[in-house]
């Protein structure tokens, strides 16, 4: 009853129309693309079999891994569900700006982990392209399901318009040592960053007398040999541009006594797009399964790849906790 209230006495705005139809259109694609095929497995004797996400995730459970089902599920259909189920609940009624804030954060966080799957398949397909694997090409389905999830940030955007008061970016002062702990952390990841995208990240062993090697760099050129562009794109942007841009920026926000505003909101922005940390985990899994088809040894850039992770993720939270978020009619 209160609901039905709400829409009928609401004043709708562009901003509103704009929100509600990229709203719609995010959640009609992100079905088909969790349910499209998203990549085609051509093994040795058997016929190419072409699966979603949802059904590779399955297949998955099929093949012996239930707990990596439920991680790709977990992250490609719950995480961008929720975020959206979130958003509506935030369109449809009003909260305090701190609460919009917090949930708008959290939103943030579940958009960039709901890309999981899609750096698992530029992992898997990269491999793939070196040979490593059986032939595995994409499909519409992979594509889909990025451009729903990068709609459904877009509408995050739109709805940050519909908060009645604007916030600005501030951080708190901080301690000597706990600024130099930030430093060297941020100095650290980003020479363990450098060192492990140009480093092989494992060696694989087939039959008797081949090996190959695989690297984040050796994979994306081979990627676009192979005229695959847009997930070689996604891979660079947001697991090597964008870290490398936040690592600079958030040490930067250290060595400043007093940094100007400008900086403060690039760090912010550089801090929620990057999806450094996601890659790490796709990483790991698309390892764990390489390692059911055929002979894997570690190499050293893997080993600094996931050293980076923690020390990722205590940066950007050494960061956020000195974020101040202050109306601009209080200031």
């Amino acid at each position: 009853m209160k609901l039905r209230y709400h829409l009928r006495y609401r004043d709708f705005s562009i901003g509103d129309y704009s929100f509600l139809l990229i709203f719609v259109v995010a959640c009609i694609l992100l079905i088909l693309g969790l349910t499209m095929p998203a990549f085609t497995n051509d093994r040795l004797g058997h016929d190419p079999q072409s699966l979603s996400i949802l059904r590779g995730a399955v297949s998955l459970s099929e093949l012996g891994s239930p707990g990596f089902m439920i991680i790709i599920i977990l992250f490609s259909a719950v995480f961008p569900t929720a975020k959206l189920i979130a958003m509506l609940v935030l369109w449809l009624f009003s909260f305090e700006v701190d609460s919009e804030r917090r949930i708008m954060r959290w939103l943030e966080i579940l958009g960039k982990w709901s890309m999981l799957d899609v750096f698992v398949i530029a992992t898997t397909i990269g491999a793939s392209h070196l040979k490593l694997l059986n032939k595995t090409t994409i499909e519409t389905g992979i594509y889909v399901f990025g451009l729903a999830i990068f709609i459904s940030m877009l509408a995050s955007v739109l709805l940050r318009k519909k908060f009645n008061a604007q916030i600005i970016l501030s951080l708190s002062s901080i301690s000597v040592p706990e600024r130099i702990l930030g430093i060297v952390i941020g100095v650290l990841s980003l020479l363990l960053f450098f060192t492990g995208i140009m480093l092989p990240l494992f060696s694989i062993k087939k039959w008797l007398f081949w090996n190959k090697d695989y690297s984040l760099i050796t994979a994306l050129p081979d990627m676009l040999k192979e005229q695959v562009y847009l997930l070689p794109l996604m891979v660079l942007v947001f697991v090597i541009v964008l870290p490398l841009c936040r690592f600079i920026a958030l040490t930067l926000t250290r060595m400043i006594p007093v940094p100007p505003p400008r900086l403060v909101k690039l760090a912010y922005g550089f801090e929620k797009w990057t999806m450094w940390e996601v890659y790490a985990l796709a990483l790991v899994i698309v390892a764990i399964k390489l390692g059911d088809f055929t002979e894997l040894e570690f190499r050293a850039g893997f080993w600094l790849i996931i050293a980076v992770m923690p020390l990722s993720l205590l940066d950007g939270w050494l960061f956020n906790r000195r974020m101040e978020f202050r109306l601009i009619d209080d200031c």
